[in-house]
């Protein structure tokens, strides 16, 4: 779901006449919304069939938007870096992701 949230608002402000350029999205996943930051292998080895976010998070990707996932949520479900989507940063937390966000003058759109 925050996946597509972050697809919309992309189009959203493009449809809008916002410049590509003037748009800086980030998103900080956490939680159990972790394992979809899984490659491929590790997605299905974990659930028995391929990760169907790959395509979205290579789009978003492609079109400049920054996904964090937070260290502390993958080592809590003892996900190694190996196993995560090269389209993804690994990140020290997700709560510094924000903060140091906000700090540069980021807004924060809660999902």
């Amino acid at each position: 779901k925050g996946l597509w949230t972050i697809a919309r608002t992309l189009n959203l402000f493009e449809l809008s006449g916002i410049p590509s350029e003037k748009i800086e999205l980030v998103a900080s996943i956490h939680g159990e919304a972790t394992f979809i930051t899984l490659n491929n292998n590790a997605y299905r080895s974990k659930f028995g069939r391929d990760n169907p976010n790959l395509n979205l998070i290579k789009q978003l990707k492609e079109n400049g938007v920054e996904l964090y996932v937070c260290s502390q949520a993958t080592a809590s479900r003892k996900i190694n870096n190996k196993d995560l989507n090269i389209n993804v940063i690994s990140a020290l937390s997700g709560i510094a992701v924000l903060s140091n966000h906000l700090i540069k003058g980021f807004t924060l759109m809660p999902n």
